[in-house]
């Protein structure tokens, strides 16, 4: 999945950089479905963090559970209400950087969603390598074999 996330990022860049370079290509500009923004704004992450806030408020008891799950529909509305005004303030962005600066800011976003999916990688890689059962395992694997 990761990796569909890495390409899907980068070639959110490979748009023509000029109307002209446009009309030869054949590349019509559309707007119309962003497949990560959508995820990005809620997607299983975003799922999994509120299940597990409101499972661990549903644990506690009395007050607390009730603050609990005040703070987490706070969050979520705070979170609403940043999304709402960054995607309203998105037109006039678009008017300030022009073409060839979306173009520039697309590359830039593809290029981090790269940098994010190589951190996954690297972060399991390591939480795989320090388990002291992964070695054990392999080693009775490479001793039975």
């Amino acid at each position: 999945m990761n990796l569909l996330a890495t390409y899907l990022g980068y070639a959110a860049g490979a748009v023509p950089a000029s109307r002209e370079l446009g009309r030869e290509t054949g590349y019509k500009a559309d707007i119309a479905f962003t497949p990560l923004a959508m995820p990005g704004l809620a997607g299983a992450g975003t799922f999994a963090v509120i299940m597990s806030l409101s499972s661990q408020a549903s644990a506690r008891a009395g007050l607390d559970r009730v603050v609990d799950f005040a703070a987490v529909l706070t969050a979520i509305l705070v979170v609403a209400l940043l999304s709402f005004v960054v995607l309203r303030a998105a037109d006039r962005l678009n008017r300030v950087l022009g073409p060839s600066g979306m173009i520039a800011l697309t590359r830039l976003m593809g290029f981090l969603m790269v940098c994010i999916g190589v951190q996954f990688i690297i972060d399991g890689l390591t939480a795989i390598l320090r388990d002291p059962e992964f070695w054990s395992g392999l080693s009775q694997a490479i001793g039975s074999g």
